[in-house]
Formats: C-alpha cells, sequence, structure tokens
C-alpha cells in the first residue's frame, strides 16, 4: 500500500470527500437557508464526480479576505466572485 487514498477507498469507506475531491464554496450571510450545498454535492455522488459543495458563512466585511483564504487552500483555484448587495 502507498499511502495514497484512491477513489475506491473513497467510496468503500462511504466519504464523500477525499484528497481528490474538488471542493466549492458558496459564500454568504445569511447561508443557512440555502439548498444548493446538498442538492449539489448529492448530484456530484449520484453521478460518481468527486466534488463536494460546502456552505460558508461570511460576513460582507470579510468577503475578500475569505476568497484569498478559500484562494490559498489549492483546491479551490478557480474562485468565482460575485458579491450581492443586500435588499
Amino acid at each position: 500500500m502507498s499511502g495514497q487514498p484512491d477513489g475506491g477507498e473513497r467510496v468503500r469507506l462511504g466519504s464523500p470527500v477525499d484528497a481528490q475531491s474538488r471542493r466549492f464554496a458558496i459564500i454568504g450571510d445569511p447561508i443557512d437557508h440555502l439548498r444548493a450545498p446538498v442538492v449539489w454535492s448529492a448530484r456530484f455522488r449520484r453521478f460518481g464526480v468527486n466534488a463536494v459543495v460546502l456552505p460558508a458563512h461570511v460576513e460582507a466585511a470579510g468577503f475578500d479576505a475569505a476568497i484569498c483564504g478559500l484562494k490559498a487552500v489549492g483546491c479551490m483555484k478557480n474562485a468565482w466572485r460575485s458579491r450581492v448587495p443586500p435588499p
């Protein structure tokens, strides 16, 4: 065994993510009402896509820092930024 997890191990253990998983974040304030992370993560899993959508509660003042932090993690290299003004 090489010590490197493979996609089969993730599936056998029923884990939603492993080191190779693509991660997408939905950032907002508030965030609790969103169904998208659950819906998209379930669809990825159903169709065998090794990806997960993560909700992240971030206030407007911390938005730019959150984007920088997500990019720094390395698994979220292609971050789209969009600010929606509050109503």
